[in-house]
């Protein structure tokens, strides 16, 4: 009686588990074996919040494996962050953020702002107002003169860099700098053009680190086991703007079995939600 339960406690168990390894295949979600090597992501969303606008990312990806033996799993990540929301609303961020004060010196503002994705860097372009102003004090009084305006543009190239301990930078450079007179030459050897280069930094990179969310994009088996190791921006056409980060694990078997539950229930779940 106790083997005939037991043998039916075995079947039950093995049926279960062969219905989620079906419905993992039916919805991406495969196991780690040398058959079955790719895993789905599902699409999330991480908002990052700059100043008074909320920046609004969507993340997706892809596990595959590229080894496996005695027990470990080498498995590649990629994962693909949608900024498209920051794409929209480049000029307005730009704007905010480079706008000089109105004192005496140099000022500077954004009229236009556009950026076009491209592999491994973008571009940004930017159409600028100028303006240098002098003060004068006169009996207590301080008096404001323009010495020089004009208009311009500039187009700086962004790339992504990530550093050795895994740390993402941005690195910024000027490709081409219309802009004539004093503005131009402080584009392109003062500190204008150092602190305009600083700030477009100040302003993408937050939202490159957020489309690099492990906690969210990752199950919990495997997220302390991920690390990137490179990243590029790729041209996804007109109304996509992509960053995709690419990276490495090395786990056992243990974390891929639990690995696989996780993004079956994930996929289940998000199958359920959306019928």
């Amino acid at each position: 009686m106790v083997a005939s339960l037991g043998e039916g406690l075995t079947k039950s168990l093995k049926s279960f588990a062969d219905e989620q390894l079906t419905l993992g295949r039916e919805m991406g979600v495969v196991l780690a074996e040398d058959s079955d090597v790719t895993f789905n992501l599902a699409e999330v969303k991480s908002p990052v919040r700059l100043g008074n606008q909320t920046i609004s990312i969507l993340q997706s990806g892809e596990i595959s494996q590229v080894a496996a033996a005695n027990g470990r799993h080498t498995l590649k990540l990629e994962l693909i962050a949608d900024l498209a929301d920051l794409k929209q609303n480049i000029t307005e961020l730009s704007r905010a953020r480079t706008e000089s004060g109105s004192g005496c010196g140099e000022r500077l503002r954004v009229g236009k702002a556009t950026i076009e994705s491209s592999s491994p860097a973008s571009i940004l372009v930017l159409n600028l107002h100028y303006e240098r102003w002098s003060c004068s004090r006169l009996m207590g009084q301080t008096g404001l003169q323009v010495l020089a305006a004009g208009d311009g543009s500039v187009a700086v190239q962004v790339t992504p860099v990530v550093e050795k301990e895994g740390s993402l930078k941005l690195a910024t450079e000027f490709s081409r700098i219309d802009a004539a007179g004093a503005r131009g030459e402080s584009l392109r050897s003062g500190n204008l053009g150092d602190e305009l280069r600083e700030k477009l930094s100040d302003v993408i990179l937050p939202v490159l680190r957020a489309g690099l969310n492990f906690e969210k994009s990752l199950p919990p088996a495997v997220r302390g086991s991920a690390g990137v190791q490179s990243a590029r921006f790729q041209d996804a056409g007109v109304a996509r703007f992509e960053i995709v980060f690419d990276g490495q694990m090395d786990v056992s078997d243990e974390p891929v079995s639990l690995m696989v539950s996780q993004l079956n229930q994930a996929a289940f779940a998000q199958g359920s939600a959306t019928k």
